[in-house]
């Protein structure tokens, strides 16, 4: 049996809130039986995280608000650090996105290459944030292992900070032991409930998981339902009452002439996410072509959807596509035509009570399988076995 050994998993995310993918390298190897801490934004006072994959020892760092908030508490992470590397007992610092790693290359100094582990999710276009990406290609350079969620992004990425090898491909997804909900027809019920409308089997529910954004072509989709029957509601999640978002949806919907087919669910713990991701018809994922972010995708809520066992429409960009076509998930479309759009989600609409529930089930087991975070993060794994042999 090989001596396994310490791991601090540092992000600048908040585990006890909404989605877990950004500290999903942490809890998985934890799951596994590495030690590992979690160090992240989240309350002083945190001792544990408690997932469903188990519970993790973890330190949290307060969020801040503002410029000097936010210098706050990257001068807390600094420090955090330092204190951690004077006790001596970390042999992996695994690093999670590139607000973490102005910090974390101060911080680090010295420590050897092949004990520093550097993951992003969110490798965007470098010409957006050049100060961000000049500091992110230093640390990716200083790291023994560098881990994109993408192929296209993973090759962009090592031909733009010239990485010794082009990062492995850890796709931003759910384990397979990661529980997922059955369809709910109280959450079905509730949700037509708020529209006064009864739980019809004519309605085909779209989720729009996020608040109405450019980012996620809400306005295009909107555009799309108008063009469909009546009986196509949206759902939008993550949009707290009177906000801005939901007055922009609102408005928008106003204009269309979509009055009574928006429903906003301001539910934020994420089992409750999917609760209504798992009693919705069909999920969204649709982007902008501007950039090398949105353009290689590879998000998360795609393995929550099917997951949940429901299929999904996605901007016909060369990985979305080839992912959608090749486990056939659902349908592609041009995230820019409403009328695309609109046509997706009636070939999917379409499709029968029956079919639909003999597809929750082969779209489940897809997502407990092939597109599992597992599939691809055992190579994480033996990065940290080739250091254990050595140490």
């Amino acid at each position: 049996m090989v001596d396994r050994f310490n791991i601090l998993f540092v992000s600048a995310s908040d585990p006890g809130q909404g989605a877990p993918h950004h500290v999903m390298g942490g809890i998985w190897l934890a799951s596994r039986g590495w030690p590992v801490h979690l160090l992240t934004t989240g309350p002083a006072d945190r001792l544990f995280i408690n997932t469903p994959l188990g519970r993790i020892p973890a330190s949290g760092i307060p969020k801040q608000v503002g410029w000097l908030g936010k210098i706050g508490w990257q001068l807390h992470m600094f420090w955090q650090l330092l204190q951690v590397r004077l006790k001596g007992q970390t042999d992996v610092y695994y690093i999670e996105s590139s607000p973490v790693t102005l910090v974390a290359l101060a911080a680090l100094l010295l420590v050897p290459r092949r004990n520093i582990i550097y993951h992003t999710q969110d490798y965007l276009e470098p010409a957006r944030f050049r100060f961000r990406a000049g500091v992110e290609k230093r640390f990716a350079r200083r790291a023994g292992l560098v881990i994109c969620n993408e192929p296209a992004r993973a090759r962009f990425m090592a031909s733009n900070y010239s990485l010794s090898q082009v990062p492995i491909v850890v796709r931003t997804s759910l384990p397979a032991a990661w529980p997922t909900p059955d369809r709910d027809p109280a959450i079905r019920k509730d949700l037509l409930a708020s529209l006064g409308l009864e739980d019809l089997p004519k309605w085909t529910l779209v989720l729009h998981q996020g608040a109405f954004s450019d980012m996620r072509c809400s306005e295009t989709l909107l555009r799309a339902l108008a063009l469909l029957p009546r009986d196509y509601l949206v759902v939008f999640t993550g949009t707290p009452p009177n906000s801005l978002a939901e007055q922009l949806a609102r408005n928008a919907a106003r204009n269309l002439g979509l009055h009574g087919r928006l429903i906003f669910a301001n539910r934020e713990p994420f089992d409750e996410l999917l609760r209504i991701t798992a009693s919705c018809d069909v999920g969204t994922l649709l982007y902008p072509d501007d950039g090398i972010g949105n353009f290689f995708q590879a998000p998360g809520r795609l393995t929550e959807y099917i997951g949940c066992g429901i299929p999904i429409i996605a901007s016909h960009f060369p990985g979305l596509e080839l992912v959608v076509l090749k486990y056939d998930l659902g349908r592609v479309c041009d995230s820019q035509d409403p009328s695309s759009i609109a046509e997706a989600l009636q070939l999917i609409g379409v499709r029968s009570k029956q079919r639909q529930e003999s597809e929750r089930v082969r779209l489940t087991s897809i997502a407990k399988g092939e597109l599992s975070y597992d599939s691809m993060a055992a190579r994480i794994e033996t990065y940290l076995l080739s250091l254990s042999h050595d140490k």
